[in-house]
């Protein structure tokens, strides 16, 4: 099992504090110490958020060694970075902002099930925007773009130590793609739907 980091981030849903997050496993060796925990993480959320609007950010990270299960380091980015990471995704004035709940993907190939189906590793994001008018379910151009930058990002060894997203086995990410549609991605708050009485 490659090492591993959560990026978690913050946003206000249903009146309240929500927290999501997303885990990449990253390809290279155990990071060598904090310094070097904190340098990827710091690159990896100033990436991130440029594929969620304001006021949604980053606020903590977890890291984990390879072959972890159990974070290894918690890193709270207003203490030791001074600040959050405030997304930066930049829309026009006809974008509709997406509810708590909606999201957008960017995903990647990592091999082949037993039945020659492909698999996919897949993140999702909120905070994001559609079209306006009559396409409102169709992602923003600026979000596809930010999204499509993010998966170079991730897979181009730019990153501190020249890591690179990983599947879950080590595997390589290729044929990256970015949603053209919302979706929904349950959120926590959301809870669940109510029994119905009998």
């Amino acid at each position: 099992m490659p090492a591993q980091v959560t990026i978690i981030k913050e946003f206000e849903y249903r009146g309240a504090a929500e927290e999501w997050s997303n885990t990449y496993a990253v390809t290279g060796a155990a990071f060598a110490d904090y310094a070097a925990m904190l340098a990827f993480c710091e690159a990896l959320a100033s990436e991130e958020r440029k594929v969620y609007l304001q006021p949604c950010k980053a606020i903590r990270a977890l890291v984990y060694q390879p072959g972890s299960i159990v974070a290894d380091r918690t890193i709270d980015f207003q203490l030791e970075s001074g600040s959050p990471f405030f997304g930066q995704l930049v829309v026009g004035s006809s974008a509709q902002e997406w509810a708590g709940d909606q999201a957008g993907w960017i995903r990647g190939k990592i091999g082949v099930n037993s039945k020659g189906r492909a698999v996919y590793v897949r993140k999702y994001f909120h905070a994001g925007a559609s079209e306006g008018g009559a396409s409102t379910d169709a992602t923003i151009g600026q979000w596809r773009a930010a999204a499509d930058a993010l998966l170079v990002k991730l897979t181009d060894g730019s990153l501190p130590g020249g890591r690179k997203w990983c599947g879950p086995n080590s595997e390589a990410v290729t044929l990256m793609a970015s949603s053209l549609w919302t979706t929904t991605r349950t959120l926590k708050r959301r809870g669940k739907r109510p029994t119905v009485a009998p």
